[in-house]
This record gives C-alpha cells, sequence and structure tokens, in this order.
C-alpha cells in the first residue's frame, strides 16, 4: 500500500536509476528522487512511500554534483516530461551505456556492445502530444507533473522541433476560444516537408464543427483531425498525412500511424538494420511488426521479396500506398497479428523484428526458436524485454552483437538493434 507523507530526509545521492530517479540508498527504505546526479547532496520531502521504497522531491540541494548542468529549460523539474535534462549530455550516454550493460549482465547475455548512436538533444522531436487544462479563458496545455495528474502549462519544448513550439501558443488560443471541453492536443511535424497536422481530442458537437471549419486556417497548419471521446473521427480538415523522407525513400505518415519522434537518427538507424541484414537479390525476408515500411522498403529494394506483418490495418496502408509511391514492386504487407501469421509456417532468408515495449509473446519467440530464419535483426524500445526475449532465442541463436541508439535524449528511454544468427550445427 502506497501512502503519502511530508517527511524531511537529507542524503547524498548516489546514482540514477533506469527510471531516471536518483536514488539515497543510506535511508531505509531507499529514497528515489527525481531530477537529482549523483553527487549531489540535497534537503527533500517524501512524498510517497510504498513497502522497500519511498519517493521524495528536492527542496533544497546544498552541494551540486558536478555531473549537473544548469537545464535548458525553464519548465525542467515541473512538467514531468525531460528525467535527464539536468545531466550533462556526456554523462546521459554514459549512463544509459551502463544501464544497457547492466540489463545484459542481469539476464546471462554477454554479446558485445557497440558505441552509442547519438543526435542532437535539443529541437529534434517531431511530435508533442499535451494534455489540456482547463475551458475558455483559463485553457491551457501542457504536461503532467512527475506523479501527479497536475497539468504544468508550457508554452515551449525544447527538445521539440521549432515548427512544434511556434504551433503551441497559436493553438493554446484556438481552442481557449472555442469554448469547448478539450482534454488532448498533439502536434506533428514533418522534417522534410513543410507539413503540419494537429489532432484534438475532446467533445464535440456541430457548433464546434462549424467554429473550426471557419477558423482552423489561424493555425498555420496542413491538416486538422477532431476525435471525440469515445476514439471516434469527428471531422479532418486539410490533409492527415505528413510526408517523410529517409535516405533515399518516401514515406506517407496518418495521423494515426506510429513513426520514430527523432528524425534525426533514423537514417543511421535503418542504415544499421539493412546493413546487418545485408540482402541478397535472390532473399526473401520477413518484416514483423513492420509498421508503414520503415525498414521493410529499404530491405524490399535489395531482395527478391519482403512481406510486412503489422496489426494496424491504417499502418498497412500507409505501408502499401509508400511501396507504390516509390515503385517497389518486391514488397508485400499482410494486416495480421505476427503470432497468427508466424503459425503459417513462412519461409524466408532473414527477418526484422520490432515489437512494442512489452516485447515478443511467447508465441512468437517459439515460432522463431522452432522455424525463425538464419539471421534475426530484433529492433527495442525496451532493453529490458529485449533481454528478456533474447535469453529464450539463445536455444536457437547466437546474439552477435548490440548497438544502442539514443532516440531520446534527456529522457530516460533507449533503443537498440541487434544481429543475432542461428547457431552453427
Amino acid at each position: 500500500m502506497t501512502t503519502k507523507h511530508s517527511k524531511l530526509i537529507q542524503g547524498t545521492v548516489a546514482s540514477v536509476t533506469f527510471k531516471g530517479t536518483g536514488v539515497i540508498p543510506d535511508a531505509t527504505p531507499p529514497v528515489y528522487v527525481p531530477y537529482t546526479a549523483p553527487g549531489d547532496i540535497i534537503a527533500g520531502q517524501i512524498i510517497k512511500t510504498s513497502p522497500g521504497y519511498q519517493i521524495g522531491k528536492i527542496q533544497k540541494i546544498h552541494t551540486p554534483s558536478t555531473l549537473r548542468r544548469r537545464p535548458p529549460c525553464t519548465k525542467h523539474g515541473l512538467c514531468g516530461g525531460c528525467q535527464l535534462l539536468h545531466l550533462t549530455p556526456d554523462y546521459q550516454s554514459k549512463i544509459k551505456h551502463q544501464w544497457l550493460s547492466q540489463w545484459m549482465t542481469d539476464f546471462g547475455l554477454t554479446a558485445p556492445i557497440n558505441p552509442m548512436h547519438i543526435g542532437p538533444e535539443i529541437g529534434y522531436r517531431n511530435k508533442l502530444q499535451m494534455s489540456v487544462a482547463g475551458k475558455g479563458k483559463t485553457l491551457s496545455l501542457g504536461l503532467n507533473r512527475f506523479h501527479s495528474q497536475f497539468v504544468e502549462s508550457i508554452s515551449e519544448c525544447p527538445v521539440s522541433r521549432p515548427e512544434i513550439n511556434e504551433t503551441v501558443p497559436i493553438l493554446t488560443h484556438f481552442l481557449a476560444e472555442s469554448d469547448a471541453t478539450w482534454i488532448q492536443v498533439a502536434i506533428r511535424v514533418s522534417a522534410t516537408s513543410h507539413e503540419k497536422v494537429v489532432v484534438l481530442w475532446g467533445h464535440f458537437n456541430e457548433p464546434i464543427r462549424a467554429y473550426i471549419n471557419r477558423n482552423w486556417s489561424q493555425l498555420n497548419v496542413t491538416g486538422l483531425v477532431v476525435v471525440d471521446e469515445a476514439g471516434t473521427v469527428r471531422g479532418s480538415f486539410g490533409s492527415p498525412t505528413l510526408t517523410e523522407t529517409i535516405l533515399d525513400i518516401q514515406y506517407q505518415v496518418s495521423w494515426n500511424s506510429f513513426f520514430q519522434a527523432n528524425r534525426a537518427l533514423l537514417p543511421d538507424l535503418v542504415s544499421c538494420v539493412v546493413d546487418a541484414i545485408s540482402p541478397q537479390p535472390h532473399e526473401n525476408g520477413l518484416d514483423l511488426y513492420g509498421g508503414l515500411g520503415l525498414f521493410g522498403l529499404h530491405l524490399a529494394q535489395r531482395s527478391a521479396g519482403i512481406v510486412s506483418v503489422e496489426q494496424n490495418p491504417n499502418t498497412v496502408a500507409d505501408a502499401i500506398a509508400n511501396a507504390a509511391r516509390n515503385h517497389i514492386t518486391s514488397f508485400t504487407a499482410v494486416a495480421m497479428d505476427v503470432e497468427s501469421y508466424l503459425t503459417q509456417f513462412p519461409t524466408a532468408d532473414y527477418a526484422v523484428i520490432d515489437p512494442p515495449r512489452t516485447g515478443l509473446s511467447p508465441a512468437v519467440i517459439e515460432a522463431l526458436i522452432s522455424h525463425g530464419p538464419d539471421r534475426l535483426v530484433y529492433v527495442s524500445c525496451n532493453p529490458q524485454t529485449f533481454a528478456r526475449d533474447a535469453v529464450q532465442l539463445q536455444s536457437r541463436y547466437d546474439i552477435d552483437w548490440i548497438t544502442p541508439f539514443d532516440m531520446f535524449p534527456n529522457m530516460a528511454h533507449l533503443e537498440l538493434v541487434s544481429h543475432l544468427k542461428v547457431k552453427s550445427t
């Protein structure tokens, strides 16, 4: 049971956990304090206690750590969006590499870890999703504070692209003037075109439709989508898609299709996957959890054929359109869950697997162990679930190497690419 407290504590932060919170291990139980750095000597307040740990917040930093910097954001520590922005970029990279090494060690994995790919730490995000607080003249857009439902209002986000930041105040005014009840908003922009799409979630009726129809051009966006509380699209104004170009391939990205938020590192990520597979013109491949064809289309250019398996039919529609747009005929996309597809015992020379944060299901792991291709590339947005899955896949595959990608600088997230090859007999 979790309880709330107002007890005070003083101590030295010893380390930063993979969730981005500093820990004072000498307390009983240990205290986890967000926005702290190893070496900080702080005074804090306990705000929550659970069996085995406590959560605190900084009241005063008596002695700041040398690993700390002045955060390039006036809302840091308030909005809850960037867990590591107060740490120097060099230390962020170092600690993420340490986290990855520790996870691999904890699971008994010994594959070599390559140097981390790092891109710009500011102005890289091409999507920002915010909560809406208030209504009418009191309306504001923002992000939830750490361990709180309180929405901290923001007028800009330094880690987001400038095109997003210039839209936030305009969108805030637009929504306030509508006098409607809004829940969330998202701003998505393209890094390779001038397209910008805004998505609104909230209450919707005909007067609101009329207001939006009259005034949405004030937002200076190329598309606007309105979704009601039940998740039903109630209006689409302009074009609800973006266009992105990665290396030599152009992608159509619908407003509700997933696309990596860090455009700057995508060429490196795609090249790493393609080079690891090293497809040959006579080979056939699988792109599991293939999305809109980010990896599959590049691989199809170099293969006899590839099948992309993706459960979301809207995203599959994007993948099919992207193959046609780029005149790639060796690419096929099917709308099906990966578990069901693999029960058909498909044959392939290689496979790319890019699952959600939950990792692979037992059924997928069993199918890969039973009849998976000789070469796998596993792309993971959650190194912990990757490590769990890799342990089981080792009954058939050797892990050749792991390459980390810091796709979310200033945040406690890390992606990786790993090359697996069937064990030699």
